[in-house]
């Protein structure tokens, strides 16, 4: 097994700051040329988001917030604060300083329609018109969960509260039925939050184990995880080897944080070997469900796994996750079915699974909404997506090659990413991201950018010349100047 270079933090979309990178960042000496421009840069964009940081000052010793210290670096301390939003309508979004910006940040993947779609605002002001009570099922619940189950061709649907939750519940559906324990993930795959997901693969002598890759979570958490690497003909052997121990395979199918992966050869050979030892395949659809086609990954690979969970999309910006898959497993929620007026009752045994907002009545009202609008727009919508992505991602490299710059665009479907090409010093990397934002994109702190309906010409025009003056400000000051 190739050995895994993921430190143990990589996994995660937010990494500790430690004393050695401290100490490290501490001893960074930048050129004059460098240090001038940095010091003119950070006091026009402090001056031009000066309500931001303040806000972010004024309420740190309250409110703990994890997206604040995000690549926090000691050289870029004054620029480590969040941009506070005061209004958000289609592909734009405003800061509360008044500064407008083009977001491909996406609210992290949820708004393929944009910021504030008329079909939701219509949908939620008409649920709150009826109240949002929860004790009772909303109307529209089994409503959307049949449309989940139309649009991903799967046997029945549960909705959770949150996508990290969907995940950890089909894993335990996946036991359940199994009656087994070892679950395999891959390396730089990304599962929520859930403890018993956050590993990375470590090396103690001669053996590999699953670690927690934070404090706070304990090895006996993790430890009947397999750690594999994606994409990988090794994988599949090993996978073989260990199928009478695995209770399923979890799958990021395109890793979002690893998109230059192509997956489509090996999910098909995935699922041949999963189906045959009879062992559940999960798709982790956060980010591809409703993306890549309205199937998501597996329609989009025509891959069909066992269970596959959702969020984002799915909510329209409400929280919301969703398991869909065989009734094998989902029986394992309610028991099965049975009817009225006979002796048929809920035969299956029943698994752990509750959440107080799993039927949230805006939530569903969100979702039905969005469901219906996927189904009408059929799959030119996310084909659309994906042609208009794949011209603009093409032409900001053409932007990079042009200008001997070290870094490339690399795009699935309507997620893309801003990568180097070659080690790039943090301070270069971050400064990229800042000056997007000073150039009127907003760019994600997580690297991952989307594009939606609402992003037209002028919105991709407007990307485009905000990138190359982004570049050009760069070179100026003397980073982002080599190029292999």
């Amino acid at each position: 097994m190739k050995k895994d270079e993921n430190t143990p933090h990589a996994l995660g979309p937010f990494k500790p700051v430690s004393q050695e990178q401290i100490q490290a960042q501490k001893n960074v000496v930048l050129p004059s040329q460098k240090k001038d421009y940095l010091e003119a840069f950070i006091h026009h964009y402090c001056a031009r988001t000066a309500k931001s940081k303040q806000k972010t000052a004024e309420y740190r010793a309250r409110y703990a917030d994890q997206r604040a210290v995000s690549f926090f670096h000691l050289s870029l301390k004054e620029l480590c604060y969040p941009l506070w939003n005061a209004s958000a309508n289609g592909a734009m979004t405003v800061d509360i300083d008044g500064n407008e910006y083009v977001d491909i940040a996406g609210d992290f993947g949820i708004g393929i329609f944009g910021h504030r779609p008329e079909f939701v605002r219509k949908a939620l002001e008409a649920q709150l018109s009826n109240g949002w009570s929860i004790g009772m099922r909303p109307e529209k619940a089994a409503v959307a969960a049949e449309k989940l189950c139309k649009i991903t061709g799967m046997e029945r649907a549960v909705f959770s509260q949150s996508g990290t939750e969907s995940v950890m519940s089909a894993v335990r559906l996946a036991r359940h039925v199994s009656q087994k324990e070892k679950v395999v993930i891959f390396s730089t795959s990304y599962h929520g939050q859930s403890d018993g997901l956050l590993a990375f693969r470590a090396k103690i002598g001669q053996k590999e184990i699953a670690k927690p890759i934070t404090k706070g979570t304990t090895p006996g958490t993790v430890k009947d995880l397999v750690i594999l690497e994606y994409c990988a003909e090794e994988s599949l052997a090993i996978i073989k080897e260990m199928a009478g121990e695995l209770a399923a395979v979890v799958v990021e199918p395109v890793q979002s944080r690893n998109i230059r992966l192509h997956p489509a050869d090996f999910l098909k050979k995935l699922r041949a070997l999963t189906k045959e030892a009879g062992i559940a395949l999960i798709f982790d659809e956060m980010i591809t469900g409703f993306r890549l086609a309205p199937g998501g990954a597996q329609e989009y690979f025509q891959v069909k796994p066992d269970l596959a969970t959702y969020g984002k999309i799915l909510g329209g910006g409400i929280c919301l996750g969703a398991i869909a898959g065989k009734a094998k497993y989902l029986n394992a929620i309610d028991g099965g079915g049975w009817n009225y007026g006979d002796l048929s009752y809920p035969m299956e045994e029943r698994t752990f699974f509750a959440g107080t907002h799993c039927q949230n009545s805006l939530a569903i009202a969100a979702a039905d909404a969005v469901l219906t609008k996927l189904l009408e727009k059929g799959p030119e919508f996310q084909e659309g997506l994906n042609y208009t992505c794949e011209h603009m991602c093409e032409e900001i490299n053409r932007i990079f090659t042009i200008n001997h710059v070290p870094l490339k665009t690399y795009h699935y479907g309507s997620l893309f990413r801003f990568e180097p090409i070659k080690k790039l010093s943090p301070i270069d990397q971050n400064l990229f991201t800042y000056h997007l934002r000073d150039q009127g994109v907003m760019v994600s702190e997580v690297g991952n950018n989307f594009l939606s309906a609402a992003h037209g010409s002028d919105q991709i025009n407007f990307i485009l010349q905000a990138v190359e003056q982004a570049i050009l400000n760069l070179k100026s000051g003397g980073y982002l100047n080599e190029r292999e």
